[in-house]
């Protein structure tokens, strides 16, 4: 049996996420302003005319449009502005259990406080055979994209096979949008399963 439902949003998940952003945004100004190489993550949005705005029903509609403007992001040595969370410069790094890029950037920012050489340094020289923050940005580029890679048609795959085990019970759909690439298709948003696909 398959069960597909939207995860409830409490206030304790509203702060513990605001309280993540703020880490990483924090460990982003700190090693920004002590010169510490970090893999800054940033994301630039295309700009969105009050007409297409006001084009836009309110609600899903204009969040899928607010989504449809962001570019993809961008991992690089220098801080970088992220326009889909409305920071300066970014970094990701609350997550060290899950994510190897952000246990690198614990190790690199513990390091500067006890004044330790830096595991990861600035220079990537072809006489040093070790680590270094090139690596580590690559080591992020890499599970980021392999992460969206397997979870999308993962996600697609189980939603799909979940509704056609439902038969001809109806379920409740918001059509965001066509979809950019193909004519004839369109972006669904499923409210009772918090769910988006083609």
């Amino acid at each position: 049996e398959i069960d597909i439902y939207a995860k409830n949003v409490f206030a304790a998940n509203r702060i513990v996420t605001e309280c993540a952003l703020a880490a990483n945004e924090a460990m982003a100004l700190y090693g920004m302003t002590h010169g510490i190489p970090l893999p800054f993550r940033g994301q630039e949005m295309d700009e969105v005319s009050d007409d297409e705005i006001n084009m836009t029903p309110a609600g899903p509609c204009r969040s899928w449009l607010a989504i449809q403007k962001s570019r993809p992001s961008q991992i690089s040595t220098n801080p970088l502005p992220h326009a889909g969370l409305g920071l300066d410069m970014y970094v990701q790094g609350s997550s060290p259990v899950r994510r190897y890029a952000d246990l690198a950037l614990h190790h690199q920012i513990k390091s500067h406080l006890r004044g330790e050489k830096l595991p990861f340094p600035a220079n990537d020289s072809d006489d040093d055979l070790g680590d270094t923050a090139a690596t580590v940005i690559g080591i992020a580029r890499k599970a980021a994209l392999v992460a969206r890679q397997l979870e999308r048609p993962a996600n697609d795959y189980w939603l799909k096979e979940f509704l056609q085990r439902k038969g001809t019970e109806t379920t409740q759909v918001v059509v965001l949008s066509g979809d950019r690439w193909k004519d004839n298709v369109y972006k669904l948003f499923i409210p009772n399963f918090g769910a988006i696909f083609s």
